[in-house]
């Protein structure tokens, strides 16, 4: 096991916020364990569950050994080689898994290496690339100091160049507002049709929304989209777990949180009886449909102008002329609305004269099921108390 101490927490110049980099490997006898991070992990900082978080998400543990497989002198199989972004605990976490195809004298009883990069950022592409050059450099090298060489050169500087090994990285060359418009709005709005709107009105309410698909990346593909149904929120770092493994310690992680959007690939997930996560709205990648569990109904009862914003998301995905960025501006727009109408709203209850309450919202002639939905997204941005909150 390679170790480089250093129990202080990276924080680089500039618009970087690396933390630490880990390298986790899978040997011949199928084995997985952590062989070097930077800085050193600390036990008494719970460092030992992060460990075993980095293990999960790696999936190096569900690769068939060649014992398993029956084929002797088989290579393992599975997880060929993957890319993933997370989060645990607040901090963001960029994996990227590949075989063994290395002839470095420290590399040959591994048959597979992912390496993780942990930051305070969400920035897929920029942190995936910049995950994918350490891993390049270690595997060339079988010893993590010329990938420690990179780290530190784009802690402090923001770049990194290795002619040699083929491998550049420039922190400038990414925008992160491309990173928040990667997957297209009207691509979801396609897939769902107008049970889009259960989406819009669990993430206005900042309800817990669980996301599924058995394919890791068209998760995390899709996962990625839904914050920009509340742009005003911009709420990527705060709201998004895109990928939960299933480990112990990243359920109860999860479970911490009042609201959220998790994803899953496990679909045992599906089963609200038997689920470790209790959530509101189930989002089905895979059978392109959305679940609404028994316990939440009462949330998700739609009013007229439910009705009318559903067809009007529909409509506007359904243009080819129409370009995603207007879809996001129409509906933040509709959203800016309905946020200065319940500004309006307040104090028309004599008794509570800075809120919005459901006895102010029926004085003002709103009837249900609209009063119950305005006055929960009143509770959720801050403009009314939660007593009555349902």
């Amino acid at each position: 096991r390679h170790t480089t101490s250093n129990k202080q927490r990276c924080k680089g110049t500039g618009n970087m916020v690396l933390q630490s980099v880990t390298i986790v490997e899978r040997d011949a006898h199928g084995n997985v364990m952590v062989t070097w991070t930077y800085p050193e992990l600390d036990p008494q900082q719970h460092d030992d569950e992060l460990e075993m978080v980095l293990k999960a998400r790696s999936q190096l543990q569900s690769i068939t050994a060649p014992a398993e497989a029956g084929a002797e002198g088989q290579e393992a199989q599975g997880a060929a080689e993957s890319s993933s972004f997370s989060k645990y605990k607040r901090t963001w976490v960029y994996m990227v898994t590949r075989p063994n195809d290395s002839q470095a004298e420290g590399l040959k009883k591994v048959t597979h290496v992912s390496l993780a990069l942990l930051t305070d950022e969400f920035h897929p592409e920029k942190y995936l690339a910049l995950t994918s050059a350490l891993l390049k450099l270690y595997l060339a090298n079988g010893h993590p100091l010329v990938s420690l060489q990179c780290f530190l050169s784009v802690l402090v500087k923001g770049s990194y160049e290795n002619a040699e090994a083929g491998v550049s990285f420039n922190n400038d060359s990414f925008d992160i507002r491309l990173a928040y418009l990667s997957t297209p709005m009207k691509q979801i709005i396609s897939t769902f049709g107008t049970d889009s709107i259960l989406i819009w009105i669990a993430l206005m309410l900042r309800r817990r929304v669980v996301v599924y698909s058995a394919d890791l990346q068209q998760l995390l593909q899709t996962i990625r989209g839904l914050p920009l149904f509340v742009w005003h929120r911009q709420s990527w770092n705060n709201s998004l777990w895109p990928f939960i493994a299933g480990s112990e310690y990243e359920i109860t992680d999860l479970n911490s949180a009042a609201g959220f959007i998790a994803g899953f690939t496990d679909s045992a997930i599906k089963n609200t009886a038997d689920s470790a996560v209790v959530y509101d709205l189930l989002v089905d990648v895979d059978s392109q449909s959305i679940v609404v569990p028994q316990h939440a109904k009462e949330t998700f009862v739609l009013s007229q102008l439910h009705h009318d914003l559903a067809n009007f998301l529909v409509e506007m995905s359904a243009d080819a002329e129409r370009p995603d960025q207007s879809v996001i501006k129409e509906l933040a727009l509709k959203t800016k609305g309905l946020l200065a109408r319940l500004e309006s709203l307040k104090g028309k209850d004599p008794s509570a004269p800075d809120c919005v309450t459901i006895e102010g919202l029926h004085h003002a002639k709103v009837n249900p099921p609209l009063d119950r939905f305005l006055y929960n997204v009143a509770v959720a941005e801050d403009l009314a108390s939660p007593q009555e909150q349902q």
